[in-house]
């Protein structure tokens, strides 16, 4: 009995502390004047009275209900900008240092990189996938435009030197982790307009964390974000731009081939690495000039191991015996004595002879000379192959009596200038003399 009436208290109790306590009354209220007026123990008045208080009741709870839907709909539809930030959420850290996929987009992670080392250690050693991309740093207008957007503008080549820091920590990374993850690095050939931290994005706990990349920010460039699998179209929406960015750039270090492609861009003074890199990478190679000593000596070891790989490599030189040598001294070398030029040919023969001596070559090496005065020296790579991507002709013009060659490449998709300078360089190999015990 004791217990019957605990629980008619607790009943009672959690009925008017409950949100619907007005309902409760009503219901009962107009149940139990119905049954009232049904067996005519209630008068009309009484009935009416009671009608209209129900009536009054039922607008209440109409009230309270429209308030509870408008602090609902409040709720579920918060105010857009309580989603940025000015800084990275701490969860960021928290959530890379777990992580199995990472990407990361942006200019030069300076930062990143130093705060992320052991994360991506970490998510290489357990068998994940690491993949980022920054600006190019051999791209000098593309690293001028990305600094023009910094508070104070550092200067091409500090901005440069700071994306190569971070290009050869992570090859570093990259190096000490073979056998167990997967790191790529990729490089830019635009200024990204944000950047994204993704972390395991292909999982349905997945978080993508985008900076806006304010011009020339007083602080940190906001505004932040961050988005997960819930937040469902812009989650999609950003991860999708992520990954047409990652696609859109170039693996690092820069294969040879766009080395090739970047060295047909117009004159200069120097050949940069697409020059080594494309002898590095020939099957075949011509090499024409007055005395081509500079290029055997610095090349030498190189052409030695394309030789051992299989290479076809012919050499044309002006015939140090004849006029020619003579007449192209005084013309084309304007900082050197007539009388060296001969004895740099020599020393050339001389080289490329012991490159023949070397044990267990499987490519070929011939020589020839001629008689005329060369006014522009030629390095052909794989040019027997046009389709080949690495296909270029190197070519320096010998200015009369100045110092310094202008150099310059064309490839075979320029095919009108390339085949005429081909057909000229074979056209002298043709007519020149084979160097005896040279092949």
């Amino acid at each position: 009995m004791k217990r019957a009436r605990q629980w008619v208290a607790n009943a009672i109790a959690s009925l008017i502390k409950s949100d619907n306590v007005d309902l409760y009354v009503l219901v009962i209220g107009a149940g139990v004047y119905t049954v009232l007026g049904a067996r005519g123990i209630a008068s009309a008045q009484i009935l009416s009275a009671v009608i209209l208080a129900c009536l009054a009741t039922l607008a209440f709870s109409q009230l309270k209900m429209r308030r509870q839907v408008t602090a609902i709909a409040r709720s579920s539809s918060p105010d857009p900008s309580s989603l940025f930030r000015t800084t990275f959420p701490d969860e960021l850290i928290e959530r890379r240092g777990r992580a199995n996929t990472f990407l990361y987009i942006g200019v030069s992670m300076t930062r990143t990189v130093q705060t992320s080392k052991d994360d991506i250690k970490r998510i290489l050693s357990n068998g994940g996938r690491v993949r980022v991309l920054l600006l190019d740093p051999t791209n000098e207008a593309l690293v001028h435009a990305a600094d023009q957007h910094n508070p104070t503008t550092l200067d091409v080549d500090r901005l440069s030197a700071r994306i190569r820091t971070s290009l050869d920590e992570l090859g570093f990374l990259r190096d000490s982790t073979r056998g167990s993850g997967v790191l790529e690095i990729r490089v830019a050939a635009f200024v990204p307009r944000l950047s994204m931290n993704g972390i395991d994005l292909e999982s349905g706990d997945g978080l993508l964390c985008v900076q806006h990349y304010e011009h020339r920010p007083q602080g940190e460039p906001s505004p932040i974000f961050s988005l997960a699998p819930r937040d469902a179209f812009w989650f999609q929406r950003f991860a999708a731009e992520a990954e047409r960015i990652w696609e859109s750039g170039t693996p690092w270090p820069l294969p040879t081939s766009e080395l090739v492609r970047r060295a047909t861009l117009g004159f200069s003074e120097h050949f940069g690495p697409e020059l080594t890199e494309g002898v590095k990478a020939a099957r075949t190679l011509l090499v024409s000039g007055v005395a081509r000593n500079g290029f055997v000596i610095d090349n030498y070891s190189t052409l030695e191991g394309i030789l051992r790989g299989g290479a076809k490599l012919r050499f044309l030189l002006v015939d140090p015996a004849s006029a020619a040598a003579q007449y192209a001294a005084d013309r084309y070398y304007a900082d050197r004595e007539v009388t060296s030029v001969i004895p740099r040919i020599e020393q050339t023969l001389r080289l490329l002879r012991e490159l023949t001596l070397i044990p267990e070559l499987s490519g070929s090496l011939e020589v020839r000379l001629t008689t005329h005065p060369v006014a522009m020296g030629v390095v052909g790579i794989d040019v027997e192959q046009p389709t080949s991507m690495n296909s270029c002709l190197f070519l320096e013009y010998f200015s009369y009596r100045t110092g310094g060659e202008l150099k310059f490449a064309v490839r075979p998709n320029d095919a009108r200038t390339f085949g005429h300078l081909l057909n000229e360089a074979e056209e002298l190999w043709e007519s020149a003399t084979v160097v005896p015990d040279s092949d």
